[in-house]
């Protein structure tokens, strides 16, 4: 169990071999690729997999809607029960019943097995998911990450039910885009 936030500093060149893969790439607000993070909050979860929604752009800058990056693909999971959950602070998540994870786009901390291991699921299964919610500081900018940290086949303990899956919209422009 974790006390308070957890500040942490990293740097690429000093990852270890496990987490190098997951490095971020430097940018041009941060030439020496150095990033800042806190942890704002951590979930460990027993959940069903329910399928993919496809997330449309919203047309909201000038970028959109082919240069933008905000369509996304992304795995959507019921939260059955939780194993163990702590917020540090004021400013990290809440328990969610639903988890969206993004399976089309690289994500800060996130391993690629993640998404490998998603596209094996089939809607129903039941998997033990863990994700943080993270507040990255990268040179001037400042934005949350949630990255899974796990994920695996599991077992719904005895007695815990879960409501049917919700219905999948005809017009995935009804989705409401997951923050």
């Amino acid at each position: 169990m974790m006390a308070g936030i957890l500040l942490a500093a990293c740097t690429v060149s000093a990852l270890s071999a496990q987490n190098e893969q997951n490095a971020a790439p430097a940018t041009s607000a941060s030439p020496a690729a150095f990033k800042q993070y806190e942890v704002l909050a951590t979930f460990k979860t027993m959940a069903r997999f329910d399928g993919y929604k496809d997330i449309p752009c919203r047309h909201l800058t000038s970028l959109c809607p082919d240069r933008c990056g905000h369509a996304s693909r992304v795995a959507v999971f019921t939260v059955a029960s939780y194993l163990d959950y702590h917020k540090g602070g004021k400013y990290g998540d809440e328990k969610q019943q639903t988890v969206y994870v993004d399976v089309a786009k690289p994500v800060y901390g996130q391993s690629p097995q993640v998404a490998e291991t998603i596209a094996k699921l089939k809607p129903g299964d039941i998997v033990r998911l863990d994700w943080q919610h993270l507040y990255m500081h990268d040179g001037g900018s400042m934005y949350p990450v949630r990255p899974v940290n796990s994920i695996a086949p599991a077992k719904l303990p005895e007695g815990v039910v879960l409501p049917p899956p919700p219905p999948v919209p005809e017009n995935p422009a009804q989705v409401p885009m997951p923050l």
